[in-house]
């Protein structure tokens, strides 16, 4: 099974189109792992109320495959993580995610972005640390963008190990 089929097995409905794992590349993404749902959506939204509104305004899966097949998305879900504290700087798919919960699917792919520490920076090099992080980097635990969730990197599953490899 090639690269591309094994990101969208895990997708589990959930279109990733060539064009996201290239963005994901071109982006500086360093691993893409399975996670669920609920977690993504948790660590992503500000409180129980957008939750909520996200969930009660979620499109059909159909219709955010669509939009990934024509190319009007081209950004797989994300999470773009500090390297030192582990905390959630930006995402992308909160929507997506919403979606697959009403369908009850249990795992979304996630591409995953560690911010460089100097401790990166002296594994790697300065400028390789950018690009040459892998999943053992990632800290041990999660904390959601806004203070809500923290979720321990021991509920991942690689998928996709290294820049290189995406």
């Amino acid at each position: 099974m090639d690269l591309h089929q094994r990101i969208n097995e895990t997708a589990k409905g959930l279109t990733i189109t060539p064009e996201m794992r290239r963005q994901a590349r071109g982006n500086k993404m360093h691993l893409i792992v399975k996670m669920r749902p609920s977690d993504f959506l948790q660590l992503t939204t500000t409180n129980q109320e957008s939750l909520e509104h996200i969930h009660k305004n979620c499109k059909k899966l159909e219709d955010y495959n669509r939009w990934a097949n024509e190319g009007e998305t081209v950004v797989m879900p994300l999470l773009d993580i500090d390297g030192k504290t582990g905390q959630i700087k930006s995402h992308e798919g909160r929507h997506r995610s919403a979606a697959l919960a009403c369908v009850g699917v249990k795992e979304i792919p996630v591409s995953i972005r560690i911010r460089p520490t100097e401790q990166h920076d002296e594994k790697y090099g300065y400028f390789k640390s950018k690009y040459d992080m892998k999943f053992e980097d990632l800290p041990d635990h999660i904390h959601g963008e806004y203070g809500r969730g923290i979720l321990s990197k021991n509920d991942l599953t690689v998928v996709v190990d290294g820049w290189k490899n995406i």
